[in-house]
């Protein structure tokens, strides 16, 4: 169990649009990661999942934990730090409401401060953060290790310490250490970090499937449910939005004929840029943890990559995929409908 400094966080909800900027030549290539960094030709260090799991967390469960300076990575510019580029991360189209708000430079300031408080009390040296992430900053604190802080006003993610910690790095990125009252988490660091946009659509869905299964499990408090927040979500959509008013007046008549589970914790943003390869394993990054069931999860990975121009015969294979491991297929595409009527097209898919 990762160590905790419990302190209640608070959050107040801001949702605005962001245009990716990412080319699809970009985004073809294997080293190019969403809300990360592309990673610099040549060798890179082995996977820190091995790493981190072999040894034991309790390292870093005592009051004062500390990580070894590494001489490669403390003060490192992006150019020469290790698994880091000059070129800023792009972020796809994502489902989420709050994740692709850019921050403006007084909230990244803020959180910048956050974070060096933070990686002082921890006896951290952080490294150039990772630019253009959006609703938090987040830098190398070694090559095994990175720190994130969250922004107060992204409410989908207050509880994804406590996600991270229940996962216990199954299926997603292994959580060390977390202070709920200043939203800071320090978290494994992957490599070589490539997602599933670089892999052909059958293997991406196969990997996302397996990492599903492995987060949707039973769960209660202290997480959300979504049923408090999707009829807002809906009350909040801008006519000028991806669906229309039409889809919008459709989206909330099928969310009020569902019988809407909340036994189940699911990722909230899973898509092909929110799932890493870590050396020996796939991981889930980014979770907007709430209760619910696992085919809300679905819709992000049927509308991803970006800008990928989707078919209906990949829909439906996609679709297929999920219903062999037991989804339900009428629950997808409702939530496929749902989802998408409160969002703002920011790209064109």
């Amino acid at each position: 169990m990762a160590f905790r400094d419990k302190t209640p966080a608070t959050s107040t909800p801001n949702r605005t649009p962001h245009t990716c900027p990412a080319s699809t030549e970009e985004r073809r290539d294997p080293r190019y990661r969403c809300c990360g960094h592309r990673l610099p030709p040549g060798p890179h260090p082995p996977s820190a999942a091995s790493a981190t799991q072999s040894r034991s967390v309790d390292r870093l469960q005592d009051p004062a934990p500390r990580l070894p300076p590494d001489p490669r990575i403390a003060g490192a510019s992006p150019q020469n730090a290790p698994g880091m580029s000059d070129e800023p991360s792009r972020c796809r189209r994502c489902p989420s409401r709050l994740h692709e708000s850019q921050v403006d430079q007084s909230e990244r300031a803020r959180l910048e401060a956050i974070a060096r408080d933070v990686a002082r009390d921890w006896n951290l040296v952080l490294s150039s953060p990772f630019e253009s992430l959006n609703y938090s900053y987040v830098a190398p604190a070694s090559d095994d290790a990175v720190l994130k802080v969250v922004s107060p006003h992204d409410e989908e993610s207050i509880h994804e310490a406590d996600a991270l910690e229940l996962w216990a790095g199954d299926g997603a990125v292994l959580l060390l250490r977390a202070d709920s009252s200043r939203r800071g988490l320090l978290l494994e660091r992957v490599w070589p970090g490539s997602d599933l946009a670089a892999l052909a659509n059958s293997p991406a869905a196969e990997i996302a499937v397996d990492v599903g299964t492995r987060l949707w499990r039973p769960a209660g408090a202290p997480f959300q449910w979504i049923g408090h927040h999707v009829p807002r979500w809906l009350a909040d959509a801008q006519p000028e939005s991806a669906a229309g008013p039409r889809l919008q007046e459709l989206a909330r008549d099928r969310f009020d004929q569902l019988d809407l589970r909340s036994d189940t914790l699911v990722h909230g943003d899973l898509h092909h840029h929110n799932i890493l390869n870590a050396g020996n394993r796939y991981v889930a990054i980014d979770p907007k943890p709430m209760l619910g069931e696992p085919e809300f999860d679905v819709p992000p990975f049927l509308w991803n990559p970006t800008r990928s121009q989707m078919t209906l015969e990949e829909s439906e294979r996609r679709l297929n995929a999920f219903a062999e491991a037991g989804l339900d297929q009428r629950r997808m595409r409702a939530w496929a409908l749902i989802r998408g009527a409160y969002l703002t097209r920011s790209s064109p898919q």
